[in-house]
């Protein structure tokens, strides 16, 4: 009320009336955009609290991308050749135990593809998958998933298959995990993946409880993660849920607790039949067979068989076969005199022989030239042998995620690379462009550059420190109820330096410095919050991150040029909006990975690393989990990290 009285009282003095108004002006927008301000959040509030129905829409889109991924999941893992599209298929039991009336224990024996059927009709819907290592625990775990998600109706639980291992028990609610990968995957909220949770409608199928710890070492992790999981199904009596782990004294069997209420099958290991009927699918002419017979006349024996354990896993078999389709002779299988004596370890050569035979028809297949393959191979071992160091050091040590990757290095001296390379690349302007101070400037207005410039210095080589992780970049962000209100006070503040620069230099610098301000605080606040990476791919972080420092040194660039053309001229303030966008682009995680690929090509890694990776899943090597990769098979990792 004010304002408008004092500006009618001096409407005679033309100055002093438009000094009040404009005050009245900015006065009534800032209040204006307040109330902007209130309106949105209630509104958000409100869209927030979503219906019971609405989450049953959404957890059924879920369903249909979960459903999409894990079929091409299966596809990959069943066909990743002509071979492997045909590898053979394994039974699993379930131990029913002894009835109080003193029945005798019953073994309930099905095939892979009753799986579904059985977890339906015959358990409580909590399920332990046991098997020894290559036995087809994720093939089984998938074919499982997959079916489920085919056969389920509206209301039902989402199967929702996750790697254990990307969770810190120690650290994080086994809900608040959960919910944050069921986020990350299919790209909705937190708070909706919660209420998911919170509802019952997500099924958890968690793979790789024995990757928590190494076997040779206590199995803290793994002894916290299932304290969490029978948390939740304490919290959740009605819960269904999945739980795949390595069978054996050195893993589930030494846990000091185990899943709560829950069946538990085992993955049998091949019978001799299955074994000559696989053999004899994919080496049917008869010189084949008179090869393989020896083979099969030891698969038969029944005293302690060393070669029925050497081959009754898919993977071990399939690699037996193929040596024989690289022109070996199959006898190579069977054990020496010195191994029968117990001088010579049969199992540990077997092992070796097919893996190397498993690595290198893998390979031949992918790599035509034999020096590209020679290579691929001794790339693959510094792989292994780097996650090998991030495990060492506490970094994980099952997956390969790009943006995390530098950890697998001395990663203090990738900091110091990554600092020196923003600092001495943000040289470039000045060298190219210059800047002198004129006779009419002097030195203080050289110094005033100087100052601009060691902040850009400055700046960006703090964030080339700190930014470890990608920028969680998005624009579905702003409708937080957080970002709603950041959005809401750029326009403000943006607003008002609009009109200070307006009122200083004119209307066109005025417009300028307004919009490339708001633009500025607009992609702030949508990267505001929880760090979230994208699952869609593993480099799709890194990418959006790359897209967020072009933006915003583009943006900021734009602020500097327009701010500093008529305090110090076009060549002053060209040099200074180009510091500002290479210091953007120099201090992202993108320009940390970018170094990081090239301090592991002097290690001896591929240099295009995210290339190589993606082959290595096309070859069979790796398979995609989540935001990163990892070995398709565990005694694949551990051999190569022997080598």
């Amino acid at each position: 009320m004010l304002l408008p009285i004092s500006a009618w009282l001096t409407r005679d003095d033309s100055a002093s009336f438009d000094k009040h108004v404009g005050w009245a002006n900015i006065l009534a927008l800032t209040i204006g955009a307040v109330g902007v301000i209130l309106i949105l959040v209630d509104k958000v509030e409100r869209s927030s609290d979503l219906s019971s129905s609405r989450i049953d829409d959404l957890a059924g889109t879920v369903a249909k991308e979960a459903l999409r991924q894990d079929s091409l999941l299966l596809a990959h893992l069943l066909s990743t050749d002509s071979l492997d599209s045909r590898a053979a298929r394994g039974n699993f039991v379930k131990v029913r135990p002894r009835t109080s009336k003193g029945r005798p224990t019953k073994r309930v024996t099905k095939e892979f593809g009753e799986i579904v059927d059985f977890y339906i009709t015959e358990t409580k819907g909590r399920l332990v998958i046991l098997g020894a290592p290559g036995t087809g625990k994720t093939v089984l775990t998938v074919l499982l998933t997959v079916g489920l998600l085919k056969r389920r109706q509206n209301g039902e639980p989402v199967p929702f298959l996750v790697s254990l291992p990307s969770w810190d028990p120690a650290n994080q609610d086994f809900v608040e995990w959960l919910a944050e990968q069921i986020a990350i995957r299919f790209r909705i909220g937190r708070k909706i993946a919660a209420r998911m949770v919170q509802d019952e409608l997500i099924l958890p199928v968690l793979d790789g409880l024995d990757e928590m710890d190494s076997s040779e070492t206590a199995p803290h992790r793994s002894e916290q993660a299932v304290k969490g999981i029978n948390d939740y199904i304490a919290c959740t009596p009605d819960a269904r849920i999945v739980v795949v782990c390595r069978s054996g004294p050195r893993y589930y069997e030494r846990l000091s607790r185990t899943v709560r209420n829950a069946d538990e099958i085992t993955i049998q290991n091949l019978e001799p039949k299955k074994i000559i009927g696989y053999v004899r699918t994919h080496c049917p002419d008869e010189r084949a067979l008179d090869a393989w017979e020896p083979v099969f006349n030891a698969l038969m024996e029944r005293k302690p068989n060393p070669v029925l354990s050497a081959l009754d896993t898919p993977w071990r078999l399939t690699a037996a076969v193929t040596l024989y389709l690289q022109g070996e002779d199959p006898r190579q299988l069977l054990p020496t005199d010195e191994e029968l004596s117990g001088s010579g370890d049969y199992a540990a050569r077997i092992k070796g022989l097919l893996m190397e035979t498993y690595v290198i028809a893998k390979v031949l297949l992918h790599r035509k030239r034999l020096n590209a393959a020679v290579t691929s191979i001794r790339q693959l071992r510094h792989i292994a042998s780097r996650l090998a160091v991030l495990e060492a050091t506490g970094h994980g040590g099952k997956e390969i995620v790009l943006s995390q990757w530098w950890n697998a290095f001395a990663s203090q001296s990738v900091v110091v690379f990554h600092v020196g390379l923003t600092f001495l690349v943000l040289q470039i302007p000045s060298l190219v462009i210059g800047y002198g101070p004129s006779a009419e400037q002097g030195i203080l207005s050289f110094l005033g550059v100087l100052s601009g410039k060691i902040t850009i210095w400055y700046f960006a080589c703090k964030r080339a420190i700190t930014r470890d992780k990608p920028v969680a970049f998005r624009l579905r962000s702003l409708r937080s109820p957080a970002q709603v209100v950041m959005s809401a006070l750029s326009v403000v503040v943006s607003t008002v330096c609009g009109l200070l620069a307006g009122t200083a230099y004119g209307a066109m610098y005025g417009v300028g410095i307004g919009m490339t301000s708001a633009a500025l605080m607009l992609l702030v606040a949508a990267s505001y919050g929880p760090q979230r990476v994208d699952a869609t791919h593993p480099l799709a972080s890194l990418l959006n991150d790359r897209n967020f420092a072009i933006a915003l040194g583009l943006t900021v660039g734009a602020f500097a040029f327009l701010y500093y053309i008529p305090l110090r001229g076009i060549t002053t303030a060209l040099m200074l909006a180009l510091m500002c966008v290479m210091g953007s682009i120099l201090a992202s995680a993108y320009t940390r990975y970018l170094v990081t690929a090239f301090v592991g090509w002097i290690y001896g890694l591929p240099l295009r690393l995210a290339r190589f990776l993606s082959w290595a899943q096309r070859a069979g090597f790796l398979r995609l989990s989540g935001a990163g990769y990892q070995f398709r098979h565990q005694e694949l990792l551990e051999y190569l990290q022997r080598r």
